[in-house]
């Protein structure tokens, strides 16, 4: 009979602290941004060019650092870029910017990002317009990359 005397109190009392603690005000959770959520290692996992598969592509990365992406293919060639995110444009755009000879070249594309998935669509060439939807088609010559987080493997989606 003490046992429950003794623990009827502990439960009421836990009971009520609960219900206080629903009527504390809700702090705001802040999203996170895109350009926090990019940052890290990707891996192309899929590309396509002009339309096809492009094998060669799969299996260089693309690394998020601040404000920079370095680029390294599959064949070792490594490029620094500055990126410029904007996720307030739908689709999201995605700016990189190549800085060579003292001349900046930019590729103005969208992108997609889903969890531990990246979508990019770039155009075929620097300085050229932006393409109006994250896909590719014969003739058009955009670059289109699915990526994967590196260290994702095996995560639940």
């Amino acid at each position: 009979m003490r046992t429950i005397f003794f623990l009827l109190p502990i439960l009421t009392c836990g009971c009520s602290v609960e219900s206080a603690k629903d009527k504390l005000p809700h702090k705001q959770v802040r999203q996170a941004l895109d350009s926090e959520l990019i940052l890290g290692k990707w891996i192309i996992v899929e590309a396509s060019r002009d339309g096809a598969p492009y094998p060669s592509e799969v299996g260089g990365t693309t690394t998020f650092i601040g404000r920079t992406a370095v680029v390294e293919t599959t064949d070792e060639i490594v490029a620094d870029y500055r990126v410029q995110l904007d996720q307030s444009q739908s689709p999201k755009h995605i700016d990189w910017k190549l800085e060579q000879d003292g001349v900046t070249m930019t590729l103005s594309g969208l992108y997609e990002l889903n969890g531990d998935k990246l979508t990019t669509c770039s155009p075929a060439n620097f300085n050229s317009d932006r393409p109006s939807s994250i896909e590719t088609q014969s003739g058009d010559g955009r670059w289109l990359f699915h990526l994967k987080r590196a260290g994702s493997e095996g995560k639940c989606q």
